[in-house]
């Protein structure tokens, strides 16, 4: 049916190209036969005239004087598939009118609670299998409620067969310009619960969020819309995130992603270097990183590692850049994002000192290594060096690397890439478990189930840390989204490397081990963590644009000034305290996610020996 389907347009273009030139040579042998000269521009015409004219032939050869003389079989043959083909595309576009218009006045009719996605690629698909599992309890874009209504897709490139074969029970595809107003209006924009907006471009998307702040203005959404605007610019994201609307009152909230940022943020928080080598004690080496090409990715992976690699050794974390022209590259880095060199050491390695095993001593106390790298048929033999360079320093006496090898993690936008980089069936696993490769794909991270925990301790942050200061901000669901990152790293900080220093980690309420008393953690061990807190939120501040500098607070947020911005040393007491607040509060933070803190199991093994 689906190749009937699409080949239903080869057929009808077949059946006028057959009839154009059966009538064209027709008329030609026709006129041959009565004699008669006529030129090639008329002939045309009287063949083109089959398509568009009802022409009777008998009628038409008497008015040509042309009736003695017996008609063709070429002609008459015109005759049938020329209308035959001109009321097959008048059918056609009646029926895709129809069609559009049965669909958009179902929407209208019976469309509430529903999920508007703008724009069609990979990730629409992704995203709409991720909603569409009704077994996953959220979802990327459901941390606040869980799908309800059915799920549009308005998209400009696909064809209507395409749309009809895509379209099923729960999503609905529609080929719509959604940039226009008019059109998010007549699919019920203001009874929707969110609109996930992925155009081809920035530019796109921001027209399709004006089209629907005005749609909004004239008629205010029945609940609360959330907004999730896919952003490719990093610049652009992050004005995004600061964004609060064209007006407060309009019942929506945006929340701006990129996928190579949520991916980034999520394997630098899974794969921190404190899970597999010690960087608790001053005496332990500064973390040492790998990165494998500055791509989109790459960039999102130094910035998250920017503002999550933090430890208890308080030593600035070792970047070592794997790429082609590696000082013109991280050059790039260093001028987009002034005072990140103050953060991270980013050490350039070209990538032919690897691939001759040059040099490599100074990848010794490396303890992850990720990839980014853009040509993906070079990325198996990339791995397949690095593993190399390890053996080879295990081979080292008394090498600080003696027999470790660091966690090599590849992330991967699609399938298909998978397969360049790896290969297919058997022989993909087995290179992957002959590398130790642990593979990322993009759709683990449109499924964060721990991420409503991180939601819901950041808030908590944000309360505690407002109630303690006495500072007067929005509430949680009044915040932009910036603000809500900064405290959705503070948590995801709290509950990664801190707690794993302190050898605890978080349970659930019903857990039967006992609840760490918070209050037992060591004066020195809390004063640590604090520098550490700080450490944190100074380069947090340097990423977005932060310098240091004394403002009025009513306006220090909005030229970016802060006189905080100093060393930990030279912080006054009062400020000094702020940063230890989230570990101090930090039983009755946990207990509004249903949680607690605990001693980890390998803490537990420790205590037991």
């Amino acid at each position: 049916m689906k190749k009937l389907l699409a080949s239903r347009w080869t057929l009808i273009i077949s059946i006028a190209i057959a009839g154009f030139a059966f009538g064209f040579f027709g008329w030609i042998e026709l006129f041959e036969k009565a004699n008669k000269t006529v030129s090639l521009s008329w002939v045309f015409s009287l063949t083109v005239g089959l398509f568009t004219r009802q022409l009777f032939i008998p009628i038409l050869a008497n008015l040509l004087n042309l009736a003695e003389y017996e008609i063709p079989w070429t002609l008459s043959l015109a005759r049938i598939l020329a209308p035959t083909a001109t009321l097959s595309v008048a059918f056609v576009l009646v029926l895709s009118i129809v069609r559009r218009l049965s669909v958009l006045l179902k929407v209208k009719m019976f469309f509430r609670n529903h999920t508007i996605i703008c724009g069609y690629s990979d990730l629409t698909e992704m995203i709409i299998e991720r909603l569409v599992d009704r077994k996953l309890e959220r979802t990327e874009f459901s941390l606040s409620r869980k799908l309800r209504g059915k799920i549009l897709v308005l998209t400009k490139n696909l064809s209507e067969d395409q749309l009809r074969m895509k379209s099923s029970k729960s999503v609905v595809f529609m080929s719509a310009d959604y940039e226009r107003a008019e059109i998010l209006r007549s699919v019920n924009l203001h009874r929707a619960q969110r609109v996930v907006i992925i155009a081809r471009d920035d530019f796109s998307s921001t027209n399709t969020l004006t089209s629907i702040e005005k749609v909004c203005s004239h008629k205010r959404p029945v609940k609360h819309l959330e907004i999730w605007m896919h952003i490719e610019d990093s610049d652009l994201l992050q004005t995004f995130k600061e964004y609060k609307g064209e007006s407060g009152d309009l019942n929506l909230s945006i929340y701006p992603f990129n996928t190579y940022q949520k991916m980034a943020n999520r394997i630098v928080d899974k794969y921190s270097p404190d899970k597999y080598v010690s960087l608790k004690y001053d005496g332990d080496p500064a973390a040492h990183i790998g990165l494998f090409g500055l791509s989109s990715l790459g960039k999102y992976i130094v910035l998250e590692i920017a503002q999550m690699y933090h430890f208890a050794n308080r030593k600035r974390p070792v970047l070592t850049v794997f790429e082609e022209q590696a000082d013109a590259r991280i050059l790039e880095i260093l001028q987009k994002w002034p005072g990140i060199e103050n953060i991270l050491d980013i050490r350039p390695f070209d990538i032919r000192d690897l691939t001759s095993l040059k040099n490599i001593e100074i990848l010794a106390d490396m303890s992850v290594v990720f990839f980014s790298w853009n040509k993906e048929t070079e990325i198996y033999n990339l791995i397949t060096k690095i593993r190399q360079v390890f053996y080879l320093l295990n081979t080292i006496e008394n090498s600080v690397s003696k027999q470790f090898h660091p966690v090599v993690v590849l992330p991967i936008i699609s399938k298909l890439r998978l397969v360049d980089c790896l290969g297919t069936s058997e022989l993909f696993t087995q290179n992957w478990k002959a590398l130790d490769l642990i593979i990322e794909q993009q759709q683990d991270f449109l499924t964060l189930e721990s991420e409503e925990d991180y939601e819901r301790i950041a808030k908590a942050i944000s309360e505690f840390y407002l109630k303690q200061n006495n500072a007067k901000s929005p509430k949680w669901f009044e915040m932009t989204d910036y603000w809500k990152d900064e405290n959705r790293y503070a948590a995801k900080h709290l509950l990664g490397i801190k707690l794993r220093y302190l050898g605890l980690e978080i349970a659930e309420k019903e857990d039967p081990r006992q609840e760490f008393d918070i209050t037992r953690i060591p004066q020195t061990k809390e004063l640590i963590l604090s520098e550490v807190e700080h450490l944190r939120w100074f380069a947090r501040k340097t990423i977005v644009g932060y310098a240091y500098g004394y403002s009025p607070y009513t306006v220090r947020d909005i030229v970016k000034i802060h006189r905080s911005l100093v060393p930990y040393k030279d912080l006054e007491k009062q400020e000094r305290e702020k940063d230890s607040t989230t570990l101090k509060f930090m039983r009755d933070i946990l207990a509004v996610a249903d949680k607690k803190v605990v001693k980890s199991l390998e803490k537990q093994s420790e205590d037991n020996q």
